[in-house]
């Protein structure tokens, strides 16, 4: 059963995944063709309680850009030059 209290980003799914790590249900991540994810697009509301705005950014920057996008906006990498 989802949890239908939450509202804004809830991580919902974290706690489900974290639920069934806890019990005797093995967990794999399989692909399925026919099971897809639409997309849209993720607001991170200041107003969510700290953990969830940190879960909810955390989320966010894993399916938003590439590791090597984070980094160098991290580093603010322009033109090759490290700033």
């Amino acid at each position: 059963r989802s949890e239908e209290r939450i509202e804004g980003w809830g991580g919902e799914d974290v706690k489900l995944y974290r639920k069934y790590v806890k019990s005797a249900i093995v967990v794999i991540r399989s692909t399925d063709r026919g099971m897809y994810h639409f997309y849209h697009e993720k607001y991170c509301d200041p107003k969510l309680s700290k953990e969830q705005f940190k879960m909810c950014l955390g989320s966010k920057a894993l399916s938003e850009a590439s590791h090597s996008q984070l980094g160098m906006l991290a580093f603010k990498v322009q033109n090759g030059n490290a700033g």
